[in-house]
């Protein structure tokens, strides 16, 4: 395994970003990515240099402060959407840049950790805002069963 460099993970971190700015068509307080990031989510990491193996978390993610999300569950984390197809998410010790594959459905991107690691993540909604998907049945609210969560 090759040494890690803190140097290599700022190098990378930065070039993230910056490919996400030079690729955002629109300004970033305009944007909010497909039907929305509000929900529960199934983030599936799988190394790829620096470190082994899959990691699956549980995220809960809701509208924190204007154009940002707070995931809350496994790992602490906050999402910029900076496109309508590009999300840049942010732990404490690690970052990635997410490409909406269906809106609402999957994204998928890069990461890098701090110890310079990285990794190909996958978040798939795995259950929307119930409120979101309540329909009228004779004068009460309830629950529309969808076959496929959107969030």
């Amino acid at each position: 395994m090759p040494a890690l460099n803190p140097r290599r993970h700022l190098l990378v971190v930065t070039a993230l970003g910056a490919l996400a700015l030079s690729s955002t068509a629109e300004p970033a307080s305009a944007t909010v990515p497909g039907p929305g990031l509000t929900g529960t989510w199934e983030v599936t990491r799988v190394c790829s240099t620096g470190c082994t193996g899959t990691t699956i978390l549980t995220e809960h993610v809701v509208p924190y402060r204007r154009g940002v999300f707070r995931a809350t569950g496994d790992v602490s984390q906050l999402l910029y959407p900076i496109s309508t197809r590009k999300v840049l998410t942010h732990a404490a010790t690690s970052s990635s840049l997410l490409t909406t594959k269906v809106p609402g459905e999957t994204m998928r991107g890069l990461g890098v950790a701090g110890d310079g690691s990285t990794f190909t993540v996958v978040w798939q909604c795995i259950g929307s805002n119930p409120a979101a998907k309540r329909t009228r049945d004779t004068n009460r609210l309830t629950l529309q069963p969808l076959g496929r969560a959107v969030c």
